[in-house]
C-alpha cells in the first residue's frame, strides 16, 4: 500500500520514461495526422531561405535554452536520459517503418500512400521525429559544455559530431541540386536541366565535349525460338561469348567460330572489316547438330543504327543470333571553361566523378542507338552545400571515438 502512495503521479516533474515515450510517439502521431490531412503530399519544398532561417532559429533556441534556462524543468528533462532514449526510439521506429514498406508510390496502397509510408524521409512524422532528436541531442551536448570539464571532450566530440551530421543531412537534403547536361561534340554548353522542377539553370561555367569513347565487350551468341521470338538462354547457360577461337554447345548444337570482326560491313554474301560509322560486329559460325549430324555455316550480325541484323536459321524451330555488345567502359573527353577564361581538361568516366567549384560532375549516359558512334554524352552535375558539414561531423565522431579509447586505455594502464 505504501508503494502505491509513494508512486510519482504522471506529468509531474521530473518526467521519466513514461512521459518521455508519450511525448515522442505523441509527436510522431501528430506527424501522421498532418500527413493524412494533406492527403499524403508530405513536407512541401521550402525555399533555401526558409530552411536557412529555420536552421538558425533551431540553433538559437537550443543554445538559449541550454545555456540560460538550464534549471527550468522542461530543459532539464530535454537534456536527460529518458528524453534521449525516447528520441532514439522514435527515430528508430520511423527507420523500421521505412525498412518494412516499399519506398515508391503505389496508388493501390491507399493507407500507405496517405500516411506517407511510401516516402518516409520526406514525410511529416519523420521530420518531427528528427527535430525532436536534434533538440534532445543538442540539449544533452550543451549540458556537458558548461561548466567545462576536460574529461568531457570525448563525449562532446561524439555527440556534437552526431548532431552536426543529423542537422546537416536534414537541412541539406532538400538543397541538393541535381542537374542534367547533354553535350554534343564540338558544342559549348552552359545550361543544365533540373528535371525535378523542369527548369533550365545557367551554370557558372561552360563545358565542351571533345570526344566520346565507348569500349565494349565482345558480343554474345544466343539461340532464339523462331515462333515465339524468345531467347533460350537458361540464365546464361546457352549464351556464348564471341572471340576468334570460340567454341561451345547450345542445346544440341556444337558452335564453332570461323571468322569474327568487331567492326564490319556486308558486301554480297560475306562480311568484311570496316570502320565506317555504323560498322557492326559480325561472325561466321559453323553449327553442327550432335543428334542428326547436320552442319550449317553462315554469318550472323547484331546490326547497328544503319546496318541490318542477320540471324542464322539452324532448324525450323531455332535460329542463332548475336546480342548487342555490352558496354565495358565509356568516358567523355571534356573541357571546362570558366568566366575568367580558365580551361580545365577532364577525362570524365563512370564512377569517377570530377569535383569543380563545389559541383560533382558524373558521366551518366550517351546515345544508346548510336552506341560507340555516339557524338552525344549525358552528364550529371550535383551540388550539396551541406556536405562539408556532414564530413566535419563524421570526423568529429571519429576523433571522439579515438579520444574515448585513449582515455579508457590510459585509465586501465594507470590502475
Amino acid at each position: 500500500m505504501s508503494q502505491k502512495q509513494n508512486k510519482k503521479p504522471l506529468w509531474i516533474h521530473p518526467w521519466g520514461y513514461v512521459e518521455s515515450f508519450s511525448v515522442a510517439f505523441g509527436l510522431i502521431s501528430v506527424g501522421f495526422a498532418m500527413e493524412f490531412s494533406t492527403q499524403g503530399r508530405g513536407v512541401p519544398d521550402f525555399t533555401n531561405a526558409t530552411l536557412n532561417v529555420t536552421a538558425v532559429v533551431l540553433v538559437f533556441l537550443i543554445l538559449t535554452g541550454g545555456l540560460f534556462f538550464r534549471k527550468v524543468p522542461l530543459i532539464q528533462w530535454l537534456s536527460g536520459v529518458p528524453a534521449a532514449i525516447s528520441a532514439i526510439a522514435g527515430i528508430s521506429f520511423m527507420a523500421l517503418l521505412m525498412g518494412l514498406t516499399l519506398q515508391q508510390q503505389n496508388p493501390d496502397a491507399f493507407w500507405v500512400s496517405r500516411l506517407g509510408l511510401s516516402r518516409i524521409t520526406s514525410s511529416w512524422p519523420y521530420l518531427i521525429a528528427t527535430f525532436y532528436l536534434l533538440v534532445v541531442l543538442g540539449m544533452a551536448t550543451i549540458k556537458r559544455i558548461y561548466p567545462w570539464k576536460p574529461g568531457n571532450i570525448g563525449y562532446l566530440l561524439n555527440h556534437l559530431g552526431l548532431w552536426i551530421v543529423i542537422f546537416a543531412a536534414t537541412f541539406g537534403a532538400s538543397q541538393i541540386q541535381r542537374l542534367e547536361m547533354t553535350l554534343q561534340e564540338g558544342r559549348l554548353e552552359y545550361r543544365a536541366l533540373d528535371r525535378k522542377y523542369n527548369v533550365w539553370i545557367d551554370m557558372p561555367f561552360a563545358i565542351r565535349l571533345h570526344d566520346f569513347v565507348l569500349e565494349q565487350y565482345p558480343p554474345k551468341l544466343g539461340i532464339i525460338d523462331n515462333k515465339t521470338g524468345r531467347i533460350i538462354h537458361e540464365n546464361g547457360k546457352y549464351l556464348m561469348l564471341v572471340d576468334t577461337a570460340a567454341t561451345g554447345t547450345m542445346l544440341d548444337w556444337y558452335i564453332r567460330v570461323l571468322t569474327y570482326f568487331d567492326q564490319s560491313g556486308k558486301a554480297g554474301e560475306h562480311y568484311y572489316f570496316n570502320n565506317e560509322p555504323g560498322a557492326a560486329p559480325s561472325v561466321q559460325v559453323q553449327a553442327k547438330n550432335e543428334k542428326f549430324s547436320d552442319t550449317i555455316t553462315g554469318w550472323i550480325s547484331c546490326g547497328s543504327f544503319n546496318r541490318p541484323y542477320e540471324a542464322l536459321k539452324i532448324s525450323d524451330q531455332y535460329s542463332l543470333i548475336m546480342l548487342f555488345p555490352e558496354p565495358k567502359r565509356f568516358l567523355s573527353e571534356i573541357e571546362i571553361l570558366t568566366k575568367d577564361t580558365e580551361t580545365v581538361p577532364v577525362s570524365l568516366e563512370v564512377n569517377s566523378p570530377f569535383s569543380f567549384q563545389g559541383w560533382k560532375i558524373y558521366q551518366v549516359s550517351y546515345d544508346d542507338e548510336l552506341g560507340r558512334w555516339s557524338d552525344t554524352s549525358v552528364i550529371e552535375l550535383v551540388r550539396d552545400p551541406w556536405l562539408p558539414a556532414v564530413y566535419s561531423g563524421i570526423f568529429m565522431m571519429m576523433a571522439g571515438a579515438v579520444t574515448l579509447f585513449w582515455r579508457g586505455n590510459k585509465t586501465l594502464t594507470t590502475s
